[in-house]
């Protein structure tokens, strides 16, 4: 796969036979012919679109997505101020009709066409599972520790060809074959998980019934993980490769400071 060359394209002049104006052109084709349309299916007139309408917005035909996913939250408070929260969120989105960068190319790549067994896949930008789980808790001397950890699984991307590299990221599903009949399958990939977890120290002096003076310290990314955040989506990405890494965790940051309430 590494070694295909796909032929950039910049203009609708240049696409040759990745575009779909005509649509005619198309018909009887070994590959596509059965997905033959009209202009009259997008409501347009035989002759197509008035004036040089470069691309335009409708309900692609055969396109659907389908949406499960669910919230949970637990949390407890004590009279003390102290309190306790966990949360979880899951969620399943698939399609043949995505929105990862490819809106312009839709409706004009035939390869895209939502009928094609490898549009269907998962929601790229999908996030599947998220854990956060945060709180505070009063020490009996009026210190406040507060806590925080957030996980998730990674999110959902496709390995894609991008049309635009350097200019705007348009991406479409990397071919398979130098006759592009078969493609990436959509949102089969997934980016690393990772966790961070935060530690937060507040302590307040009264200095009388309206003014007070807290001490805080504030310390984010605690075990300075360094997971990936980004990696390379597209693999004709001039500045990335493959999958390489190109977003870590922030390191490990510490606060100190005070601040004065009147």
């Amino acid at each position: 796969m590494s070694d295909i060359q796909i032929k950039k394209v910049t203009t609708k002049r240049d696409l040759g036979r990745f575009i779909r104006f005509p649509w005619k052109v198309y018909e009887g084709d070994p590959n596509w012919g059965d997905l033959d349309l009209s202009y009259e299916d997008f409501g347009y007139p035989p002759e197509g679109p008035p004036g040089e309408a470069n691309y335009f917005l409708s309900n692609l035909i055969g396109a659907k997505r389908e949406i499960l996913g669910f919230d949970f939250q637990m949390s407890k408070r004590f009279t003390s101020g102290s309190f306790f929260i966990a949360q979880y969120s899951f969620k399943d989105a698939k399609g043949n009709s995505q929105s990862d960068g490819n809106a312009d190319l839709q409706g004009d790549f035939i390869q895209l066409d939502p009928r094609n067994d490898w549009m269907w896949g998962r929601t790229p930008g999908t996030i599947p599972h998220k854990v956060k789980l945060f709180g505070t808790y009063r020490l009996p001397f009026g210190l406040d520790v507060g806590a925080l950890f957030y996980w998730n699984s990674g999110l959902v991307f496709t390995e894609s060809y991008d049309f635009y590299p350097g200019v705007y990221s348009i991406y479409y599903n990397w071919p398979l074959n130098e006759e592009e009949t078969l493609l990436a399958k959509t949102g089969q990939e997934n980016a690393p998980n990772y966790y961070q977890i935060d530690l937060k120290f507040n302590y307040t002096f009264r200095l009388g019934s309206t003014t007070s003076i807290q001490l805080f310290c504030d310390i984010y990314n605690l075990t300075n993980n360094q997971s990936v955040l980004e990696i390379g989506y597209a693999r004709n990405d001039p500045i990335w490769d493959w999958q390489e890494i190109s977003e870590i965790l922030m390191p490990q940051r510490i606060f100190v400071g005070a601040r004065i309430r009147f």
